[in-house]
């Protein structure tokens, strides 16, 4: 009788300390980065070579456990400029579902990353109407690349907020890599007002949870994060977790050489070149014995290019990508 009274102590003790947000907050430092890294969906960029991962490794829907890493895994980066926060998120799903046209209908019932941030960590409710700006829950769409979130004009009124939160999502089967910028506003936020982000400095510390509802055609079957909680933590900002803006930089290398990204590798029928900052004007692919296979300049339209790969046979090649001044060889592996 004693053990059962002791237990249920703690279970009730448990559960005031969640109802009022004190339970153990999962806290992510994020490393300051010298270079922000370049919005396409693919992770080469120095800044997220450092840093932890953060996995979203609890299930909010109480009746339901943790899907079978096959179906569904999420994992997560975060670094910071002083004008946004970074999120990498690599995703493995193998349905990624958006059927719902309106995006503003019913959108926690499709694939969609959420992103809580309280920006002072005040905590309290922000579900709408005047609270609606002590926090934000951007609720961002993988698929059509929307960030939607309650608004202050009504009782659960969304809009969309994408001059927010850029997003970049690249696939290559089930791997579904996202770059997130977000900029960052104070409970100020004015949607009908110029508003302008704050000034990030190192050492703040804000609340914050990464979450994801997963569809597999039926509607939100899970709904994981990184913060234990359930259906009510993300209208309470009490139940957020933290995110540490640390003083430590990544050292990022400014050489435009290193910026050159060249993906998928392995590659099948195609290769995608994406250039950001360098002139890059002809390329020329090579066997392992010298043979030039193919060969082409880039069109001056637009940074990112697309090889035709179909006639390649699989094996190792080098790539070179040649300007005026010099040239850049990456190893590709076709297969």
């Amino acid at each position: 009788m004693t053990k059962i009274l002791l237990t249920s102590g703690l279970l009730v003790a448990l559960f005031f300390s969640v109802l009022n947000g004190t339970c153990q907050k999962v806290r992510y430092t994020a490393m300051k980065t010298n270079v922000a890294p370049v919005l396409d969906g693919i992770a080469s960029d120095e800044c997220w070579a450092d840093g932890t991962w953060g996995v979203l490794n609890k299930q909010w829907f109480s009746n339901r456990p943790m899907p079978d890493s096959s179906d569904f895994y999420a994992r997560y980066k975060v670094v910071w400029t002083p004008e946004m926060i970074y999120v990498l998120m690599e995703i493995t799903d193998d349905v990624f579902n958006d059927d719902i046209a309106d995006p503003l209908t019913n959108y926690w019932e499709e694939d969609c990353i959420e992103i809580f941030i309280d920006e002072d960590k005040s905590g309290g409710d922000h579900k709408c109407c005047s609270q609606a700006y002590n926090a934000f829950a951007y609720h961002i769409s993988p698929i059509t690349l929307d960030a939607v979130d309650l608004s202050n004009d009504g009782d659960f009124v969304p809009k969309l907020f994408n001059n927010n939160v850029d997003i970049a999502v690249h696939s290559v089967g089930k791997l579904h890599t996202a770059e997130i910028a977000i900029r960052i506003f104070d409970d100020t936020f004015n949607e009908d007002n110029a508003n302008t982000p704050l000034t990030l400095t190192p050492n703040k510390l804000m609340g914050f949870t990464m979450a994801y509802c997963e569809d597999d055609g039926k509607g939100r079957e899970d709904f994981l994060a990184t913060q234990p909680g359930g259906l009510d933590s993300w209208m309470n900002a009490n139940l957020f977790g933290e995110l540490l803006l640390s003083g430590t930089t990544v050292s990022v290398s400014t050489n435009p050489e290193k910026q050159l990204q060249v993906y998928p590798n392995p590659a099948h029928d195609k290769l995608y070149v994406s250039i950001p900052s360098v002139d890059m004007q002809s390329y020329e692919l090579l066997n392992i014995t010298g043979k030039t296979l193919l060969k082409g300049e880039f069109e001056k339209t637009g940074k990112e290019h697309v090889l035709n790969l179909s006639d390649i046979p699989s094996g190792l090649y080098i790539l070179n990508l040649k300007s005026n001044k010099n040239m850049v060889s990456k190893k590709v592996v076709v297969y």
